[in-house]
């Protein structure tokens, strides 16, 4: 074995050079697994090389990029070896007249957001810290934020991905043009799919004109109910760019229920979305305090963080919009109050948590239900101690995994020695 290590060791420094390969340690950890060693490829060629020399290996493998979205899915069974992807981090290409960018995956959405400014564009993902979410990070996690409801999520952006396999090959799919896709759309495989079909090494995206005003509002309500169906009616009032519910103790509602809702376009338009939804509040008896904001992106970079951030772990329920403030208040009451919740009109809510009693009762309560009506409760992120909780009873996904035998099938295509991240995904062996 120890023969072995070495002869991986010098297959590795060929690759990359002594100077970007090291052993791993505690802050390479990931649920409660340290990596033998951390390697940081330069160019393509060097991830597809190393990844296949992993392959070759026997080792399991796991990309990182920022490292901050380790926390998902079901702890890896075992991990060898972590590729980080910090030094591919350039803006590839930029063409302001078709509205599209390719970038690596070590780029963070703060750089793009920057050098796309003065051409008057953006890139309209805002998972919570967006700014300091890398490339990779947000396509393996399918990240999405308060616009999701106006702009899409990542899937919708997604123009083409170039992608390096366990065979050492690298691989492209769709194309650099919004009209390039026949057949099926292989790249958005690889969005949400935790970095097991292959690694992220080039990314290319639409754009979509940046506005040229961002006003919101914050609403004070009485509760989660309340709420929920004045979200529904605001909605229904003017169509909003994003609108967010927050529970107790979460900014911007530090000792009740608020919604947010924003309006970003010309000034005209947003003037007249928050006069409409100022005015339906007014005449509604759920409707409290309005503060005006007139810096809307800051606000809505505030809430994105909202019910994202716990000790312990964060749960992510799915249900039909109409049902949102009825699930607010059924995972509070589970949880006795121990949870900070925040949800979107989209019928998406979370559910952050400091103690993961607390969550694990409300896995066990409320999934069954929310699956018995179409809906979905998973574990979104956990540190490893929670995750010895709640995995593999009641697990981290629950069984609302749409099309999992096709994944299952699609992971032994595309990762046929089961290197990558084995443990990590739905079904994985």
């Amino acid at each position: 074995m120890a023969a072995v290590t070495v002869e991986v060791e010098k297959r590795l420094t060929a690759i990359v050079g002594a100077g970007y390969l090291r052993h791993g340690d505690d802050r390479d950890g990931v649920d409660g697994l340290c990596p033998a060693w951390v390697v940081s490829p330069g160019n393509a060629a060097e991830v597809a090389a190393v990844l296949a020399l992993g392959a070759d290996s026997g080792l399991a493998v796991v990309a990182r990029g920022g490292g901050a979205h380790l926390d998902r899915g079901a702890p890896p069974r075992a991990m060898d070896m972590v590729i980080d992807m910090g030094r591919l981090h350039a803006i590839v290409e930029h063409e302001p007249g078709d509205m599209r960018v390719t970038v690596e995956p070590g780029c963070t959405l703060g750089t793009l957001e920057a050098a796309l400014a003065p051409s008057g564009q953006w890139l309209p993902l805002d998972p919570a810290g967006a700014p300091d979410v890398s490339i990779g990070g947000l396509i393996a996690a399918d990240l999405c934020g308060p616009l999701r409801p106006s702009q899409g999520r990542v899937r919708d952006l997604l123009l083409g991905l170039r992608v390096a396999t366990p065979e050492g090959r690298l691989v492209s799919g769709g194309g650099k043009v919004v009209k390039n896709v026949a057949g099926y759309d292989l790249p958005k495989l690889h969005v949400g799919a935790l970095g097991t079909l292959g690694i992220v090494v080039e990314a290319s995206f639409r754009l979509r004109p940046r506005p040229r005003s961002e006003h919101a509002l914050v609403v004070h309500t009485t509760g989660a109910e309340e709420t929920g169906r004045l979200a529904l009616d605001l909605r229904d009032c003017c169509e909003p760019a994003w609108l967010e519910i927050v529970g107790p103790g979460l900014d911007p509602a530090p000792a009740g229920w608020a919604l947010a809702i924003g309006s970003a376009g010309h000034p005209a338009a947003t003037a007249a979305a928050l006069a409409a939804w100022q005015h339906r509040v007014r005449s509604d008896p759920a409707g409290g305090e309005i503060e005006l904001h007139e810096d809307g992106g800051a606000l809505r970079a505030a809430v994105a963080r909202a019910g994202t951030v716990a000790t312990a772990c964060v749960l992510r329920a799915s249900t039909l919009p109409t049902q949102i403030g009825a699930l607010l208040v059924a995972i509070d009451e589970t949880a006795n109050g121990q949870a900070r919740l925040a949800a979107s009109i989209t019928g998406n809510a979370h559910a952050a948590f400091d103690d993961v009693a607390g969550a694990l009762r409300v896995v066990r309560t409320l999934r069954p239900r929310l699956e018995g009506a179409g809906g979905a409760l998973i574990v979104e992120r956990a540190t490893a101690a929670a995750k010895h909780v709640l995995h593999p009873d009641p697990g981290i996904w629950g069984a609302s995994i749409g099309g999992l035998a096709l994944m299952q099938e699609l992971r032994r295509m595309f990762d046929p020695r089961n290197t990558l991240a084995p443990g990590r995904f739905p079904g994985d062996p």
